[in-house]
């Protein structure tokens, strides 16, 4: 029970007892204050329903739900059965109508793991040269002609000028002094002729100097690309989506998108959970990117990107910008209470889908289902947006569309937003193994090597069928020599036959054996040669050939030697590098910009100069042995050339050195060029010194030859006579 003390009275008196309340966590609240609590939570949820239910928002649901509608018809028609194939493909799976015909030919369901075999291969060849130590497949260099920032050029320029004039100031200088100067104004035309001279000469220099002062900014953008590409999961991305590079028609990755992320600060000398909102890469699956019937490229027309949120996904999107909270909240409950149906967005393959993938239909039997939502980039007209209730200061066009970004789920728009990209660009980018001219989606490698892989398990069930045909021998019975109720089916060894010899010889049959065997052919070499041929099909065919990954016998990949490496890729077929180079150009670059735009749109100020990057990073590491053993060649071309050495200067060879060094892993073992400099001076002030020291001892020698007692010679002698 709750205990009780006494109250007193006004008078002091012992009162009536009154219990003890106990001390709680927490703040106690009035009625009023639980009252306006509920007031204000009713008139958010009516708000939030006046919103959603208003005519212009719920007419924006409908235009997204119908180019959803299009664009999943579209693809439900002529893409899905292809990336149905390719699944199967890789999961060495027959179709229901394919297992039919091999039941009615009597063949045994072997399917040859071709397929699988090649994309595995073909990944692991990706990610060996991609996916580098220490390293990100990208570079940035200067653009031919660098864009300098004006205050910096002028800076420049002016340094320039400054340099020419003292020079000139120099040259004329020393032409007076020599009398080749006749009057003032013989001095003002050389100077000036000397001037125009010069600035012809330092063309050139400013120009090199220009880009040393762009190459100097791009390296430090460059820094922090990295940085920023390492901590937001950039690399993370690119290699999950090689899985889907060698399996579908297209890959994708995409970002960088704004998540909230749990992280722990230090506040107060102890760590504390905070919530920031942080830049994210993903790969989204092929599966998940429904674009427009008519786009060519992620940039056209629209594109929808599905996705599977859980109640933790949704909860992480209140607060971040763009978002609407409320609605959130909304779909959250829903979802709780069931009212918001988990397969709206399912389309006909899904289910073999998630079979292949192992999901076995997870989102139903799940205790907590996955809610399904729209991602929609579309152009929408002003107008609508105006109606919707955004600012004007966004909408200076009514009748302009504008490029918008928006996420429906079931009636709900939890976000609206114009796409805040300088350039209007989504944030998606994919490459596919053989392109095609003109359409979305590319060839896949399982797609190219279809009829390699038909062909081999049609080779592979006639082998297996052969083998079992010719296993043991088989039997011929005449059953007019057989005697009732002998079975012909019972064979074992030390078996005794009956023959009724009688019938068997009245008969007509005189001469002819009643049982006899036979053997029949073993066609495994034709076969074997059958489905190799179309096995060395498919590496032409595919450009991934099977030395790729160490070939058969269990021997290991040449990748892990260098100069196996350097083979491999000094053989290495046009197409595989056109794919490396279709990666490079189709996704790291752009990405790659992309984190450059964002850089330069949030540190204002921080970067000058020309940060324009180029991603060569297929390239580069492709050609990376092969640089290799050309540096390694012309180090040697060096050193067994004095005058190759002489023209290169000390400069130079350190440069090589450096370079050679630095892929070597060696850190910063040759000096820099200050320090080589200053070594030189010091080295020259030493020689100098040698050379008086030597000259000075030359000019004693001569002074004192001839006289044994050391004395001087000449005039120094006659005044030491003078002096005596």
């Amino acid at each position: 029970m709750m205990p009780m003390q006494p109250t007193r009275g006004l008078t002091g008196t012992p009162g009536i007892t009154q219990p003890v309340l106990p001390a709680v966590m927490g703040k106690w609240q009035s009625n009023a204050d639980i009252q306006a609590a509920e007031t204000a939570a009713i008139d958010a949820k009516a708000e939030l329903m006046r919103r959603q239910t208003n005519p212009v928002v719920t007419s924006l649901a409908g235009h997204f739900r119908t180019l959803w509608e299009a664009a999943r018809d579209h693809k439900q028609r002529n893409v899905e059965p292809r990336l149905l194939q390719c699944l199967m493909a890789r999961k060495g799976e027959y179709s229901a109508e394919q297992l039919r015909q091999i039941q009615e030919e009597g063949s045994p369901p072997v399917y040859m793991m071709l397929t699988d075999e090649k994309c595995a291969n073909f990944e692991s060849w990706l990610h060996d040269i991609f996916d580098q130590p220490d390293d990100m497949p990208f570079s940035a260099e200067e653009t031919p002609v660098p864009e300098i920032e004006p205050q910096l050029m002028a800076k420049l320029h002016q340094a320039a000028i400054a340099a020419v004039q003292a020079e000139a100031a120099t040259r004329l200088q020393m032409e007076i002094a020599a009398g080749q100067i006749r009057d003032r104004a013989h001095a003002e035309q050389r100077l000036m002729q000397t001037l125009q001279e010069l600035m012809e000469d330092v063309e050139d220099d400013f120009r090199e100097v220009m880009h040393d002062a762009a190459k100097k900014e791009v390296e430090k953008v460059i820094a922090d690309v990295k940085d920023v590409a390492t901590e937001s999961g950039w690399m993370k991305a690119l290699l999950e989506s090689f899985d889907d590079f060698s399996t579908y028609p297209c890959s994708f990755i995409k970002g960088p998108c704004a998540v909230n992320r749990a992280s722990m600060e230090w506040q107060g000398g102890k760590p504390v959970s905070v919530t920031k909102v942080v830049q994210k890469w993903t790969s989204p699956s092929p599966w998940d990117i429904f674009p427009g019937p008519d786009n060519q490229t992620c940039q056209d027309g629209y594109l929808i990107e599905r996705h599977y949120l859980s109640g933790k996904d949704l909860t992480g999107l209140i607060g971040v910008d763009g978002y609407d909270d409320e609605a959130i909240r909304a779909v959250i409950r829903e979802q709780s209470g069931g009212g918001l149906r988990s397969n709206w967005l399912d389309t006909t393959n899904e289910t073999t889908r998630q079979r292949l993938e192992g999901k076995d239909r997870w989102m139903n039997q799940s205790p907590e289902p996955l809610i399904p939502a729209l991602q929609i980039w579309a152009d929408v007209p002003g107008y609508k947006l105006l109606d919707y209730g955004m600012s004007p200061d966004s909408i200076p066009d009514a009748t302009k569309h504008y490029p918008v970004e928006g996420w429906l789920i079931g009636s709900y728009i939890i976000k609206l937003r114009i796409n805040s990209e300088p350039d209007g660009q989504r944030p998606y980018f994919k490459a596919g193994f053989r392109s095609v001219k003109g359409s979305f989606w590319d060839r896949a490698l399982p797609e190219v090597i279809a009829d390699c892989q038909s062909q081999c398990n049609v080779a592979a069930r006639a082998l297996a069928r052969n083998v079992l045909l010719a296993s043991g021998p088989q039997a011929g019975v005449d059953i007019g020599a057989m005697p009732p109720g002998e079975s012909i089916d019972d064979i074992h060894p030390l078996k005794i036959w009956q023959f009724d010899m009688k019938a068997y010889m009245g008969g007509g049959t005189a001469g002819r054996q009643p049982l006899w065997f036979f053997q029949p052919a073993l066609l495994s070499g034709e076969l074997q040669s059958l489905y190799e041929f179309w096995n060395g099909e498919a590496d032409n065919k595919s450009g991934i050939p099977r030395y790729a990954t160490g070939g058969t016998g269990g021997q290991q990949g040449v990748l892990r030697t260098s100069s196996g490496y350097a083979m491999m890729l000094e053989g290495a077929t046009k197409g595989i590098k056109r794919v490396a180079k279709n990666i490079d150009k189709n996704q790291i670059e752009p990405s790659i910009q992309r984190v450059i735009t964002g850089l330069l749109l949030n540190r204002p100020g921080k970067y000058r100069g020309d940060v324009k990057v180029k991603a060569v990073g297929a390239t580069a590491l492709l050609n990376k042995q092969t640089t290799q053993l050309r540096r390694t060649e012309a180090m040697q071309t060096i050193q067994r050339d004095p005058l190759a050495l002489q023209i290169i200067g000390m400069e130079g060879y350190a440069e090589i050195l450096r370079q050679y060094f630095k892929s070597l892993d060696f850190g910063n073992v040759v000096p820099s060029k200050r320090e080589l400099q200053t070594r030189q001076q010091e080295q020259e002030a030493m020689a100098l010194v040698q050379q008086q020291a030597l000259a000075g001892a030359a000019n004693q020698a001569a002074l004192t030859e001839g006289n044994p007692d050391g004395s001087v010679n000449g005039d120094a002698n006659l005044m030491q006579q003078g002096a005596m």
